[in-house]
């Protein structure tokens, strides 16, 4: 009986150090685990924008670059994107830009989580 016993435990244990990097993984995947961000960890942010009408704003996956969110943002007819960062307890947004036509390099949020 003290056999199985052991052997449970140890099959419980392994269930749970899989999910711990299962939900490392994930973190790193949506974003939280940005090293090169000066306050710790933070997620990105695509924000499609219509002046003086609405606001369309989503967190994504760590994948995403400024081109992403660029046609993000011309898909669902915005005239402007912002590229975003939201941490524990503070967020950054760059500037405003058409999601079309780009000429100069992406603005990326001070602090930046990645973009």
């Amino acid at each position: 009986m003290k056999k199985i016993g052991v052997f449970v435990g140890l099959i419980l244990l392994t269930v749970v150090l899989s999910l711990a990097g299962i939900l490392g993984d994930l973190r790193t995947a949506i974003g939280q685990d940005d090293p090169s961000s000066p306050i710790g960890p933070g997620t990105k942010l695509c924000s499609a924008v219509v002046s003086g009408n609405w606001r369309d704003t989503i967190s994504v996956p760590a994948t995403w670059n400024p081109q992403t969110c660029a046609t993000f943002a011309a898909k669902i007819g915005a005239q402007t994107y912002q590229l975003g960062c939201v941490f524990g307890d503070s967020f950054s947004w760059a500037s405003s830009r058409p999601p079309e036509g780009q000429t100069k390099p992406y603005i990326s949020p001070e602090p930046n989580c990645g973009w």
